[in-house]
């Protein structure tokens, strides 16, 4: 063997290539699909030369199962030296990287040396004994006792300074697969279960399931409901099983659902009309001729309305106060075919106090006979009434016996307030949070001003603040202000916590998320002389006045049983799970690495039954009662969430009724099917909001409207919003159709309050029109404690790559592109211009700015190599981020001359830094960009807990 030592060296990518004279770093070098060149300084003894160009056929590193705290040594090996007869010829690394070359051989020392350590960790344990969770805590434990904290040791783990290496496993999983299979001893390594974890070499932790079905699996149900739609040739109804059908009735007993759902109720003759009325008593549901007063209907039949509350008249007149009844056509789900024609919904409209409205008894046409909470739909009483339409949220609510009086507007009552509650007031166009001092009798209340620590304490003088400070940190004060509890807007959450908690980044959720939620944390004190605030004072205990917000790090004791289907890589089922009221036990999703990486971030993994494989088959074996772990009974969940694919109703969608298309869309009954076999007490599911549109030539086909009749048909209570990120403190412009369900009699959930502003960019939006032109589940507009978080804001902490050539940030090791950019794309990119914000390729040409190199031919410019506004938002994340796009937002950096990597678009979507996304960068960008924003998950989580 014979080496020589490098100096001044660099290597790129070999002229002619795909990554011609680009630098690259080693652990990219694959020889059967990579070309890579050395240029540099070869020495032995004192014989110096410069070669260049020289092809490379391998590397190799050396010091492994070495205990001493020394960096690794690097060999190289050209072709050329390969061919030499005599001597085994190599390149040792031991010089200086040229300095244009320096980061990229910076990053593979530290990358290499962290190989040595890995290999060196699973030696040192018997095979299949390692898995990629013993990289959170256990392998930095044996390193430090390895070292004993070396200085060279403690030099390499600075630049990453964490605990958890598990996304460097992940990152780097094919450089550390291909070192041990190198080595002498790879049979015991390549045993562990790491490797399988991280889906390397062939290896599995989960087998995927076969695909047998073709086409979309219905229930009958279902099938009935969406069979006439654009899709239904995709659909395939299926029987359930007698045993299957069994269970599903006792489920449907014990949540008190009525009997003969699945069976179509018809409508009888209206009552013949009465001349001679009798007197009308309360509780009466009556018939009145459709006229221009009270609410606006469609239908041409009797208007139908319940009396509430008589006044006698002079001849035996009465004047009626009434609610008033609305049909199916009536509602937000005018354009379905309604299967129970019986059904109509008590309403929260009144005539109370509308003089234009008033109704006398010599009105009424008739009095129809009522089948009130039925346990039976089928019914020969002329109406069924179960549930109560709210026409303010196009909301179906169970009806409850007090909604069968009139509670028209009441004024704020002081009553329901204690001191020590925390509340917003509106101070300066934002909510501030205040805690009530004293109640007085006058209906005004004495409240103690709080401050922000970052925004109205850091240039206080004297003050000294050592960690990065949150948006949501609190400093008590001694000011008391008296307002008027006309001036209370709603309650929030202020929690105390020591500053070591908070500085080192353990404070729980939900307080650790930026106020989603309304939730506040508290270490702190204003301390005042003189009427100047000095300084800022550590709280020793929670002040005695503060009524504190909840613990919700301790979960429920009595959490919901949770599936989770179209699942991906789980963010959303994670999201929810963290409200504390869930428990994910199963899950459903036809990739393997977004099954791998719900494994690999599940609290515990061993109760978790993963089915990677299709919805379609998955719901076949639950309908013909096929017993597996992997297979949950009826009965055993009570939550059920998911996201059927979107591609179907996107905006983006070239063929919205193509093949593939409307196999997408067909999804949407899975979605239901489900629903009606499993009959969870809550449910939640998302969309596109374009989901609500109503296609040109397919007006009698929304989509949206027969979901939410498919799930009132069924007897569930049904509520829906758009769910925008950025109003949760996510800093994308995603905006997603979210609907939520809940068995009879439960309390529904709640739209969860916004936390953060809207951007002056965003216009009004709604889920349709209801036959009279009002338009219905219009985007809210609340009142907020923060302004949204802008793009800039939540990567500020990133490191610069630059053109992200290095694929590789040590730090951060998601902070990599998915995709590779071509040497046009990174020319174009270096050329347009930063200012002012969100230039793109169409602005830089006119300007003159791209030159003959980077003119690209393409079909449209539209907003292709567009630049992200820092002080913006994200757009929304997709599986597929490109800088040529001209149809998506743009996606290029807002400074550096690249597209968004992998970690800014997990940041966008709200995946926490703790976590590891498992697969290639192509398959992590898929997977974020397929899942629900984590905040919004978290916000409905919390929202269902307090259900």
């Amino acid at each position: 063997v014979l080496n020589f030592d490098l100096d001044l060296f660099e290597i790129y990518g070999s002229p002619g290539g795909k990554r011609s004279d680009t630098y690259a770093s080693l652990h990219t070098f694959n020889p059967e699909v990579t070309q890579l060149s050395l240029n540099g300084f070869v020495s032995c003894g004192t014989t110096r030369l410069y070669i260049q160009n020289a092809a490379l056929l391998s590397y190799s590193v050396e010091g492994y199962d070495d205990p001493d705290d020394e960096p690794v040594s690097i060999y190289l090996q050209t072709k050329q030296a390969s061919r030499d007869r005599t001597y085994e010829i190599w390149f040792q690394l031991s010089g200086r990287p040229a300095n244009g070359y320096k980061r990229f051989h910076d990053t593979f020392v530290w990358i290499s040396t962290f190989g040595k350590h890995f290999i060196d960790f699973l030696g040192s344990y018997p095979g299949s004994t390692i898995g990629l969770r013993h990289f959170r805590e256990d392998f930095f434990k044996w390193l430090k006792l390895r070292y004993n904290d070396g200085a060279y040791f403690r030099k390499w783990h600075k630049v990453f300074g964490k605990s958890d290496f598990r996304g460097q496993v992940n990152a780097y999983r094919d450089y550390l697969y291909g070192q041990a299979y190198n080595l002498e001893n790879r049979d015991d390594l390549l045993r562990h279960q790491v490797w399988a974890d991280c889906m390397v070499g062939g290896r599995l932790a989960i087998q995927q399931q076969p695909a047998k079905c073709h086409n979309t699996t219905t229930t009958p149900f279902v099938y009935e409901f969406f069979k006439d739609m654009y899709f239904g040739y995709c659909l395939e109804n299926m029987d359930p099983v007698e045993a299957v059908l069994k269970e599903l009735e006792g489920r449907k007993r014990e949540l008190g659902f009525a009997k003969d759902s699945i069976q179509q109720s018809s409508l009888s003759q209206a009552p013949e009309e009465i001349h001679d009325l009798p007197l009308l008593r309360v509780g009466d549901v009556i018939g009145v001729p459709p006229d221009t007063y009270g609410p606006h209907r469609q239908s041409d039949e009797d208007w139908l309305a319940y009396i509430h509350r008589i006044e006698p008249l002079e001849n035996g007149v009465q004047k009626l106060y009434v609610l008033w009844l609305y049909r199916p056509c009536d509602t937000v789900i005018r354009g379905t075919t309604y299967p129970i024609a019986k059904e109509v919904f008590m309403s929260d409209n009144c005539n109370d106090g509308d003089s234009e409205a008033a109704l006398f008894s010599t009105e009424v046409l008739r009095v129809y006979s009522v089948e009130w909470w039925p346990q039976n739909l089928n019914t020969t009483k002329d109406l069924i009434i179960r549930q109560k339409y709210i026409t303010q949220e196009n909301s179906f609510v169970t009806l409850k016996r007090s909604d069968l009086s009139c509670e028209c507007a009441t004024p704020p009552t002081i009553d329901k307030y204690q001191p020590g509650d925390t509340i917003y007031i509106k101070r300066r166009g934002l909510l501030e949070p205040v805690v009530i001092q004293k109640i007085n009798a006058d209906s005004t209340v004495s409240v103690r001003i709080l401050l922000r620590l970052k925004r109205d304490c850091l240039k206080i003088s004297g003050i000294s603040i050592s960690h990065k400070v949150a948006e949501n940190e609190l400093v008590w004060t001694n000011e008391i202000e008296e307002v008027h509890v006309n001036e209370f807007k709603r309650k929030c959450h202020i929690r105390f916590f020591e500053k070591n908690i908070i500085i080192n980044g353990n404070v729980p959720l939900p307080y650790n998320r930026r106020g989603n939620g309304d939730f506040w944390i508290l270490s702190s004190k204003l301390v005042k002389a003189d009427e100047q605030y000095e300084r800022v004072e550590l709280l020793s205990t929670a002040p005695h006045l503060l009524t504190q917000g909840p613990d919700l790090a301790t979960p429920s004791p009595k959490r919901l049983i949770g599936l989770g289907i179209f699942s991906g890589s789980g963010n959303f089922d994670r999201g929810l799970e963290e409200g504390g009221a869930i428990d994910f036990r199963y899950s459903v999703d036809f990739s393997p690495e977004a099954i791998h990486t719900q494994r690999m971030n599940a609290k515990d993994p061993k109760k978790l039954c993963l089915y990677c494989g299709s919805v379609d088959d998955n719901l076949k074996a639950v309908l013909t009662g096929k017993n597996s772990k992997l297979i949950a009974r009826i009965g055993t969940v009570h939550f059920i969430c998911g996201g059927s694919p979107c591609p179907g109703f996107s905006i983006l969608q070239l063929d919205p009724f193509g093949e593939r298309s409307c196999r997408n869309a067909s999804h949407i009954t899975t979605i239901c099917s489900y629903v009606d076999v499993y009959r969870p007490q809550y449910a939640v599911f998302e969309n596109v909001v374009n989901m609500s549109v109503t296609r040109k030539g397919y007006e009698s086909q929304n989509v949206f409207e027969n979901v939410v009749a498919c799930f009132v048909a069924m007897g569930y209570q049904v509520q829906y919003l758009i769910a925008d990120a950025w109003s949760y403190s996510s800093s994308q412009s995603r905006e997603r159709l979210c609907i939520s369900i809940a068995a009879p009699g439960l309390e529904p959930m709640m739209h969860p309050w916004h936390s953060h502003s809207h951007p002056e960019t965003v216009k009004a939006r709604s889920l349709g029109k209801q036959f009279d032109g009002v338009s219905f589940g219009e985007r809210e507009e609340h009142d907020v404690p923060f302004d949204f978080v802008t793009a800039g804001v939540s990567t500020s902490d990133l490191p610069d790559i630059g053109s992200g050539v290095t694929h590789a940030c040590i730090p951060f090791p998601d902070h990599r592109l998915g995709a590779s950019m071509s040497i046009k794309d990174r020319l174009i990119a270096r050329c347009i211009p930063t200012f002012p914000p969100g230039q793109g390729y169409a602005e830089a040409l006119a300007r003159g700015l791209i030159p003959e190199a980077g003119n690209k031919v393409m079909a449209e410019v539209g907003r292709s190599f567009r630049r992200i506004k820092v002080d913006g938002l994200f757009p929304t994340i997709t599986t597929n981020i490109s800088v040529q796009n001209s149809r998506a937002s743009g996606c290029l950096h807002w400074d550096q001359p690249r597209a968004i990597s992998i970690q800014e678009a997990r940041r966008a979507q709200g995946f926490p830094d703790s976590e590891v996304i498992i697969g290639s960068p192509i398959e992590q960008l898929k997977q974020v960009g397929n899942a629900v924003d984590r905040n919004v998950a978290l916000a409905l989580g919390l929202a269902l807990r307090y259900a």
